[in-house]
């Protein structure tokens, strides 16, 4: 193995940038409407209907964020009743969404395989831990090969990535610009990463990564 200059720790979103595609998420809107209802079960329907006209946005909304972004929201609104976003983590980490592969825009496997031997690398991602084992599995992305696999709590001190990006900087005893945090949106998973200084790369379809990751980690190796 190749020894580098400095420590480089890799920190990848998973939809949307190991594998992409304009269809991928096709399918999750119908499966949301269907069974949004199941993501706040802990109140009654009298206080669901209410909900649901105070805030008609809820019944539009279909990301995993968008969706805890209006729970927390409710819940401010009505801190005495049984609302938390329990319920939905539970229920994606239950279910899992009918992704749309588009195998002619996945990450090469083997190249990802390769950064995971020479770099520690962590995947950080907005989606549960069920849905993120079914679908390497499905890609043929081997878990065991990263450092960590990191599914966001949207906890409520902190909705974002930024201190999972924290956690894994003090666990690889890293300065912020030795981290390079891979994702296709700006505002899930590449500002996180800004706010600690650490380097970004936007990725919008999945085969850029090797030619993108090529130009960048050539760098950090020792002449």
């Amino acid at each position: 193995m190749k020894k580098y200059k400095d420590k480089t720790v890799l920190i990848f979103d998973f939809d949307g940038t190991i594998y992409s595609g304009s269809h991928k998420f096709d399918n999750v809107p119908s499966m949301v409407h269907k069974n949004r209802r199941l993501f706040l079960s802990h109140i009654s329907d009298e206080e669901y209907n209410t909900i649901t006209k105070e805030f008609p946005n809820w019944n539009i909304v279909t990301s995993g964020k968008d969706i805890v972004d209006e729970i927390y929201n409710i819940k401010e609104k009505y801190p005495t009743l049984n609302i938390s976003t329990a319920d939905f983590w539970n229920w994606q980490n239950e279910n899992r969404y009918d992704i749309v592969i588009d195998w002619n825009e996945v990450v090469d496997i083997d190249y990802l395989h390769t950064l995971c031997d020479k770099f520690p690398t962590y995947v950080v991602s907005n989606s549960s831990p069920n849905h993120l084992l079914h679908y390497m599995e499905v890609l043929g992305v081997n878990p065991n090969k990263f450092r960590g696999i990191v599914s966001n709590r949207f906890e409520e001190f902190d909705r974002t990535k930024e201190h999972y990006y924290k956690d894994i900087m003090e666990i690889e005893d890293v300065p912020a610009e030795s981290v390079w945090v891979i994702g296709d949106s700006d505002i899930s998973d590449l500002a996180p990463a800004r706010n600690l200084n650490m380097n970004t790369v936007f990725i919008d379809n999945a085969n850029d990564i090797k030619p993108t990751l090529d130009n960048i980690l050539k760098t950090r190796e020792d002449i």
